[in-house]
């Protein structure tokens, strides 16, 4: 199935939040941390897609979000996150 991407809701924000939690901890683990074992709050995303809702982006597989990306004007904090289950596709997602 192919990949989509699309301007973030206010409702993708738990489920964009959780993407990036998974793929920080996998990081984590690969270098040896800890996982951090709370999902990340959404204040942050709310407050760029609010400011600046071009900024905010998901990429998803059929209904499920598999990546984000936000880059917020104000605070000049791009990220882009990408769920460690859809490895097979890293690459066509961090081209965006």
């Amino acid at each position: 199935m192919d990949i989509t991407y699309r301007l973030a809701k206010f409702e993708d924000l738990e489920e964009a939040e959780r993407v990036a939690q998974d793929a920080g901890n996998e990081l984590r683990v690969r270098h040896g941390a800890r996982p951090s074992p709370a999902p990340p709050p959404v204040a942050f995303p709310k407050c760029c897609l609010a400011e600046d809702p071009d900024g905010l982006w998901v990429a998803e597989r059929g209904d499920t979000i598999v990546g984000f990306g936000l880059s917020c004007k104000r605070w000049d904090a791009p990220s882009r996150n990408i769920s460690p289950s859809s490895t097979t596709r890293r690459s066509a997602l961090q081209a965006r």
